[in-house]
């Protein structure tokens, strides 16, 4: 059986994909911590990766949620070049300069390449724009990326 209590402490998370799910992710994040349950890891698919971010601690959970209101309200099938021109300037705003530092072996970027259909675990990042170019390509946009989220 498992407990998971407050105070306690666990090897690592996962946060699922589905972007009109990060309210539910921001909010298992923001409740853990609220409950000081902590993690030496967490990985995140897609927009679970801003679950990931928040439960370490890189992003607040109201700026995880203002990413996710913007990204969804800036989005149109028949326009995803205005999303994607949109989408940076939000992610400049969102993050800390030097997370990509930071999160190196505790928060993970897991996407499937495509054509080759390879997973991919990414938690090395060479620079901050390097990392929000990352979170961007594995967020499986039609029309922006070449991947996929794997759920």
């Amino acid at each position: 059986m498992f407990i998971l209590g407050p105070g306690t402490h666990w090897a690592s998370i996962s946060f699922g994909g589905g972007g009109f799910n990060v309210g539910f992710y921001i909010g298992v994040a923001q409740c853990l911590i609220d409950h000081s349950v902590t993690f030496d890891k967490a990985l995140g698919v897609s927009s679970g990766f801003l679950g990931a971010l928040a439960l370490m601690g890189e992003i607040s959970a109201s700026k995880a949620l203002w990413a996710s209101d913007q990204m969804h309200s800036s989005y149109s099938l028949f326009s995803p070049i205005k999303f994607r021109d949109s989408l940076m300037p939000m992610l400049y705003r969102g993050f800390r300069t030097g997370t990509y530092e930071r999160i190196r072996g505790k928060v993970y970027l897991a996407y499937l390449e495509l054509p080759s259909r390879r997973s991919v675990y990414k938690t090395v990042f060479s620079s901050d724009e390097d990392f929000r170019k990352s979170f961007i390509g594995a967020s499986c946009i039609p029309g922006i990326t070449s991947s996929m989220p794997f759920y």
